[in-house]
């Protein structure tokens, strides 16, 4: 057959789709393997944090492939009953500054609420029965062994 026949004969007759034998079974031995490699994974970390403890312990900073560097965070703690006292006008415009967003947010009381707020004030139940709240569906599949 030449191949604009082959081609003709193609679209008439297409190729079969790939058949793939056990996928649930490939699915659980993938599992399997992700979770040596996972552990394998927690192991590594484990072995790293005992070498940087041993070498920043031993006073060790290079050696023959690499060296330590040191990163520097800086945390800061506000005094505010001292900040009040020497910097009174600031304090002031600080507290004016809090008031305005709170009272911005205050506005908003009644516009959104937590669900699991309005569910211990009303079963769940009742709110559905009267058309409040709309429940949807939502589906995740996975695979367990078979006993």
């Amino acid at each position: 057959m030449n191949p604009l026949e082959e081609l003709h004969d193609l679209k008439e007759n297409p190729l079969p789709a790939t058949i793939i034998l056990n996928p649930l079974t490939r699915i659980l031995e993938i599992d399997g393997e992700v979770g040596l490699l996972m552990e394998q994974a927690r192991e590594l970390e484990r072995e790293k944090k005992e070498l940087m403890e041993y070498a920043i312990e031993n006073n060790i900073e290079e050696d023959e492939k690499g060296c330590i560097k040191k990163d520097t965070r800086k945390a800061r703690t506000f005094d505010i009953l001292r900040f009040r006292t020497l910097f009174p006008e600031e304090y002031d415009a600080a507290c004016a500054f809090l008031k305005r967003d709170l009272e911005r947010e205050i506005k908003k009381i009644g516009m959104k609420f937590n669900i699991t707020l309005i569910d211990k004030l009303i079963k769940p139940i009742e709110l559905e029965a009267a058309g409040v709240v709309t429940v949807t569906e939502s589906y995740s599949y996975r695979v367990i062994r078979k006993i």
